[in-house]
């Protein structure tokens, strides 16, 4: 059987809705139902209930819950274990969304190369809940993100703040004239996003709307207008090409490191914390 059907399958389970999975997945929902279809042919039963709105699980959908996690469970780590043991180097693989990737983690693969020449680095670039979720299997040594999950069998410490800047390539935009430009949307989530329109103190629709920092920083340079963005990425243009915007305040946002409980701590997770509370220091 191809495991991508059970990984599916869990995914909906988890969201109850197959465009959400899909989503999540990178995936077309017609895709996604024909997995679901597939797998529900081979197995000879109906595992979901769909209604308008409302997706459940039949009772033999809820017996292949725990089977499935077990099986993709046991398929990650067999994965894993096989590419390291095939490849001359010990492996660390760590994720991160991609924003905060774009943002504040840019420096951090070349400064563990250098750290760790020895070791093959493995970066990957996917939502929060997929990324946990791939941590919890063990296919991930460790994480970066702003919320982190609840933590259950996970250590999370901080790892940093990130700060954004309300910038625009008119020297002279200030909160007071700022309705008289385009406005950029930058979506990281609901809580930064209610964030922005408090500062603004009012509700600018925006004329392009993007999750990715680099995009929304190359649109505002081509196109002007203005919009939040992280000070990581925009120094270098601060004062040249984008100025802040007068009277308005910045937004700061924790992150944070996580990675499973065990003792030792993982090599991987040591590496990354030394690397960043150099960065602290600097």
């Amino acid at each position: 059987m191809d495991i991508r059907l059970l990984q599916t399958f869990l995914e909906v389970n988890r969201c109850r809705h197959f465009g959400k999975a899909a989503e999540n997945l990178y995936l077309t929902q017609a895709a996604v139902s024909a997995r679901i279809n597939q797998l529900e042919e081979t197995l000879g039963v109906r595992l979901f209930e769909r209604q308008r709105g409302n997706i459940q699980l039949t009772s033999q959908g809820e017996t292949l819950v725990p089977v499935a996690e077990s099986v993709t469970r046991s398929w990650h780590q067999i994965s894993q274990r096989l590419r390291t043991e095939t490849s001359d180097r010990p492996r660390i693989a760590i994720g991160s969304t991609p924003g905060l990737w774009e943002s504040a983690l840019a420096s951090l693969v070349p400064a563990l190369r250098k750290r760790l020449p020895e070791v093959l680095l493995v970066a990957e670039s996917q939502s929060a809940d997929f990324l946990t979720r791939r941590l919890q299997e063990r296919f991930l040594d460790a994480i970066f993100l702003f919320e982190p999950p609840k933590p259950g069998d996970l250590e999370i410490v901080s790892a940093g703040k990130l700060r954004f800047v309300l910038v625009s390539r008119d020297a002279d935009a200030s909160l007071e004239n700022l309705s008289q430009r385009e406005f950029v949307g930058l979506d990281w989530n609901t809580s930064c996003n209610l964030q922005q329109e408090h500062l603004l103190e009012t509700r600018l629709i925006p004329a392009f709307r993007t999750s990715s920092p680099a995009l929304a920083r190359n649109y505002l340079l081509d196109n002007g207008g203005a919009g939040f963005l992280p000070e990581p990425l925009i120094r270098e243009y601060l004062g040249k090409q984008l100025f802040r915007v007068r009277d308005a305040r910045t937004i700061e946002r924790e992150y944070f490191l996580c990675w499973l409980k065990q003792e030792p701590q993982p090599a991987a997770v040591t590496a990354i914390r030394s690397e960043l509370k150099l960065r602290k220091e600097k």
